[in-house]
């Protein structure tokens, strides 16, 4: 049997492949004996793997499983528990019996399906982080886009308030001028119902009281005498000369006199027509006042003597 030969690896093959246990040292077969192994002659007690016992590379399960990702820690307790190895051996020492040997195979096949397992799980797991991580990116990529539409809603928000904080600025401004032109509109409606009910009437009595006015009418009302004196006398020269009497001349009214002061007393007390139409419609449009006040076209009284 070699000296050199080491246990196969079960992870290279089958865990039944053939197994050969290494020789003693010579040292320990020139003495005669069997190899031990005793406390004193192994090194400080170590858990190591069986692999590592027969002098293969060592090799560390925990190696398979770095986090590959931030979110692999969370994804810890998948993980099978930690490999711990039940034979307390070092590299040096010396497996000697069929038994331990197929203890360790034993033990080996167990570890291959745990890795194997393991393997899976893991597989399983890095699936999981990058589907998270892709969750993860997509609700990333949401919460920007819900943060920029919430700016937009803010400025939104805050134009509306502006424009708001304006419109109330002018509704107060509008109901303002409302208020002055409905005090304007009642205060024209007021004047208008004065000016159409005394205010003509006074401009009428006062025009009528004036001096300018009793002044050219007192002088039409002697230059109308006048051309009447002459009418009368060239009048009454001519019935004179035909030997007619006063009360057998044409136009002879003994009651002119009366006539004259009624008329004057009738006049001086009477409302026009057109300024009763006014004041019993103070509420008339202007339109109707228009038509009221449009004059009808001059006129004159006619001649005395119906002569020029």
């Amino acid at each position: 049997m070699p000296s050199s030969s080491l246990v196969s690896d079960p992870f290279l093959g089958s865990s039944r492949a053939p197994i050969v246990i290494p020789i003693a040292p010579t040292s320990s077969r020139a003495k005669g004996k069997a190899p031990e192994v005793s406390a004193a002659s192994t090194d400080p007690v170590a858990e190591v793997s069986p692999v590592q016992a027969t002098g293969q590379s060592k090799f560390k399960l925990s190696e398979c499983f770095r986090p590959r990702s931030p979110l692999a820690p969370l994804f810890a307790e998948g993980l099978p528990a930690a490999y711990i190895p039940r034979w307390r051996i070092t590299p040096s020492t010396v497996i000697d019996t069929p038994e331990r040997v197929n203890a360790l195979r034993d033990e080996n096949v167990g570890l291959l399906s745990e890795l194997k397992t393991s393997q899976t799980v893991a597989t399983e797991l890095r699936c999981q982080v990058v589907n998270t991580e892709k969750k993860l990116l997509e609700r990333e990529q949401k919460e920007r886009a819900w943060q920029d539409e919430k700016e937009h809603l803010l400025a939104d928000v805050k134009y509306y308030k502006e424009a708001a904080s304006v419109s109330a600025a002018d509704v107060e401004i509008s109901y303002a001028n409302l208020g002055v032109a409905k005090d304007d509109s009642q205060k024209l409606a007021i004047e208008r119902h004065w000016l159409l009910s005394q205010g003509f009437g006074l401009f009428l009595s006062a025009f009528s009281q004036s001096e300018e006015f009793k002044g050219s009418l007192e002088r039409v009302y002697r230059a109308y005498r006048d051309v009447g004196y002459q009418s009368g006398l060239k009048d009454g020269y001519s019935y004179s000369s035909q030997g007619l009497k006063t009360k057998e001349t044409p136009h002879y009214n003994s009651m002119a006199k009366k006539h004259l002061a009624k008329l004057d007393e009738e006049f001086g007390g009477k409302t026009p027509i057109l300024l009763v139409k006014i004041t019993d419609n103070p509420l008339m449009s202007l339109g109707e006042l228009k038509s009221l006040l449009e004059p009808a076209g001059p006129s004159s009284p006619k001649s005395l003597s119906g002569d020029d």
